[in-house]
């Protein structure tokens, strides 16, 4: 079979990564895949290629994408932090005549806005006869325009339910319309005739909240995770980022592209450190926290009683793997995850993981196996979590359950749960 993936990116966000793994994996169990991308990024891949070729094209397709960013920032009252919480694909490239779109016997599509494919495009790919496969990374495809139905209040997250049946009065956007432009898109949505779709959500949760749509067919959606690579995800030598603590200290790591990001949930974090400082001074006094990843406000972690010692955002898997061995416990306070691949990541290098039981991360934990689920948004439950995870991490016995746990994220594991949707999908 040919599958062709359809991805804006190629790195620089979870997708894109999750994307490019699903593709190796794929190619690795003898599937011929490729992948068209908004912009040529990887050269010395023959298998990816860009839909925007020559510098007049990529300055259109850049021209494009800020009109679309400004019709935003129009309809959102000029509220330029939130220009990127919505997105409205209303201008993309056209990749319907693509020679590689023609070849293909399954279309199968990712993370596709911010100027790749326009909904009419989208319409136009669906049009082909062509099987389409989409998978998940958030929520947009079944919202109007929102790529989480989340918002937060005073620090607290609220879910917008508008998705499930006509969307309107967007709080993304401030509007108070009952017709706005999130009405609008998601009623342009209902003609792309989503029973022709099949969704892959990368969670259960996920699936879950993606089957409550107004567009969406519960019949036609397939769990599939992301995967790893468990050649680089595995315990190894000890992090040259920690080289400088002290003998005996306990690392507790937060990875993110950006650490200060709102639906990281810092703030939750910081307060439940410093509830474990006062539950557990003699563990505390050992600790060290590690955030790594991108920190914009350099003020967040004024309020925080614990050792800190920062690692700016590291690209570098083989780095990132390092730091996850030389972790006893990894953290994720985000108000909501669709996956958690920080958490497979760290549990791979044999990181025990504490997180909210809410989201994607309920695939990921086994309780009291591998780490531990806390009620959600619950500081004092996680504190008393992370004492619990740093006896396990500290645990040779602890951070082999934790490796063992990762076994149904192998490449190989995950690519066969694919192929079994391309197969369900062709009819074979």
């Amino acid at each position: 079979m040919k599958v062709l993936f359809l991805s804006t990116f190629t790195s620089g966000g979870g997708a894109a990564n999750a994307a490019i793994r699903l593709m190796n994996a794929l190619r690795e169990e003898g599937v011929d895949v490729h992948m068209l991308t908004l912009k040529e990024s990887m050269p010395a891949n023959r298998n990816v290629t860009g839909a925007v070729c020559g510098k007049w094209q990529r300055i259109k397709a850049f021209v494009r994408f800020v009109f679309e960013r400004l019709q935003i920032l129009l309809y959102n009252g000029f509220h330029r932090k939130d220009i990127f919480k919505v997105s409205i694909a209303s201008t993309g490239c056209n990749v319907v005549e693509h020679e590689w779109v023609q070849k293909a016997d399954i279309i199968h599509l990712h993370w596709i806005n911010q100027g790749f494919l326009s909904i009419d495009q989208i319409e136009r790919l669906a049009g082909l006869g062509k099987p389409v496969v989409w998978s998940l990374h958030d929520m947009w495809p079944v919202t109007g325009i929102c790529h989480l139905p989340l918002y937060l209040k005073d620090n607290c997250p609220f879910f917008c339910h508008g998705y499930e049946q006509r969307c309107g009065r967007c709080v993304q956007i401030h509007s108070r319309r009952e017709k706005d432009l999130s009405y609008r898109v998601l009623q342009k949505k209902k003609r792309l005739e989503f029973d022709s779709f099949h969704f892959v959500p990368v969670s259960n949760w996920l699936a879950g909240m993606i089957a409550k749509s107004v567009l969406v067919n519960g019949e036609k959606i397939y769990v599939v995770p992301n995967t790893l690579d468990t050649t680089i995800f595995k315990p190894c030598e000890s992090s040259q980022d920690l080289s400088d603590l002290p003998p005996g200290a306990i690392p507790l790591v937060l990875s993110a592209a950006r650490v200060d990001h709102e639906l990281k949930g810092l703030s939750l974090c910081v307060a439940a450190l410093n509830e474990f400082c006062k539950r557990y001074p003699h563990w505390a006094s050992l600790c060290y926290f590690i955030p790594v990843g991108d920190l914009r406000n350099p003020h967040c972690l004024d309020g925080l009683d614990m050792a800190v010692h920062r690692i700016p955002k590291v690209s570098d898997a083989g780095r990132l793997a390092a730091i996850y061995s030389s972790a006893v416990v990894t953290l994720s306070t985000s108000y909501v995850e669709t996956f958690g691949q920080t958490l497979i990541e760290a549990l791979a290098c044999g990181c025990p993981v504490v997180s909210f039981d809410f989201g994607g991360q309920t695939d990921i934990i086994s309780q009291g196996v591998n780490g531990y689920l806390v009620k959600a948004y619950d500081v004092s439950a996680m504190a008393d979590a992370i004492a619990k995870a740093i006896e396990m991490g500290l645990s040779e016995n602890g951070r082999r359950l934790c490796i063992e746990s990762i076994r149904k994220f192998r490449s190989d594991v995950v690519a066969s749960s694919m192929i079994d949707v391309y197969k369900k999908v062709l009819k074979l």
